[in-house]
């Protein structure tokens, strides 16, 4: 036997055994996504049911990773019950896009739509519930290059997500959570039905709460970016005149603050936190 060519096949198949597992890392390295939220915002401080601004930004997590892949960008933000959430028109933006062009040439747009996602909404608030909270979760309305899943620092350097949320007017002081995920399928997020088929994907990447139904935690926890902000006394709204006068003529009615009769009687059982009018007069429901 000559052992030189027994040598020369052994180092062949091992070099061949090492590229292959090279290759394996690689792609394990292209597909997995690596962000991470790195900031937020919210006032400290709104009056009665100011609408105001809050922001969440995700960026690369500094890995290796270099995607190019085509998701749908997912948001969520979770808020007392009784207030409501939307985001703008253009409220998905990225940055650093320049490059990043679609299949027929055109240029990808530095800003995106966003939906709110009831499906969505319902996992997020099976697998995160907190009493007297609810989540919010939106859904970019078109899968765009460089989401979520490709933020990285020479392509996207930052996506930042803005929602506005209205307070119902109930004083106190309260906490805001927030959500950033993606999905790659074309069928989107309603291809899971329940949360714990959704929880072992990019759904849940990255979040400022640290664990989820399950034990389940997010790939990069950022509990220090919640964020706190106190809602002033009610007595700071101000009713429309249309709906203390209506109030005033009819004082067996509840109407909303701007002069929506809600129901027949006095009653308050039922209404969802806020701020009513009953026989001329704000009245706070907790």
């Amino acid at each position: 036997m000559d052992m030189n060519n027994l040598d020369k096949r052994t180092a062949f198949r091992l070099l061949r055994v090492a590229k292959l597992a090279l290759a394996i890392v690689i792609i394990g390295t292209v597909v997995t996504s690596c962000y991470k939220i790195i900031r937020t915002y919210a006032p400290t401080e709104v009056t009665g049911t100011e609408t105001f601004e809050a922001r969440l930004v995700v960026t690369d997590d500094g890995s290796s990773t270099q995607n190019f892949t085509t998701d749908w960008s997912v948001a969520a933000v979770r808020v007392p019950d009784g207030w409501t959430v939307t985001i703008p028109r253009g409220g998905h933006r990225q940055y650093a896009e320049d490059w990043v062009y679609y299949s027929d040439g055109s240029k990808v747009s530095s800003r995106q739509n966003m939906s709110y996602n009831a499906h969505l909404s319902d996992l997020y608030n099976a697998g995160a519930p907190l009493q007297g909270y609810k989540w919010w979760a939106f859904v970019t309305d078109r899968m765009v290059p460089k989401h979520m899943a490709s933020c990285w620092r020479n392509g996207c350097d930052s996506i930042a997500i803005t929602f506005q949320i209205t307070p119902n007017g109930v004083p106190g002081t309260y906490h805001i959570d927030f959500i950033a995920g993606d999905e790659e399928a074309e069928e989107g997020v309603e291809k899971y039905s329940t949360f714990s088929a959704a929880s072992s994907t990019r759904l849940i990447h990255a979040a400022t709460i640290s664990i989820f139904s399950g034990g389940k935690k997010p790939d990069n926890a950022a509990p220090g970016l919640s964020r706190t902000i106190v809602v002033k006394e009610a007595s700071g709204i101000q009713a429309t005149e249309s709906a203390e006068e209506l109030s005033r003529q009819n004082p067996d009615f509840v109407y909303s603050i701007d002069g929506r009769l809600l129901r027949n009687g006095t009653s308050t059982e039922g209404l969802a936190p806020g701020v009513y009018i009953i026989g001329g007069e704000k009245k706070t429901v907790r």
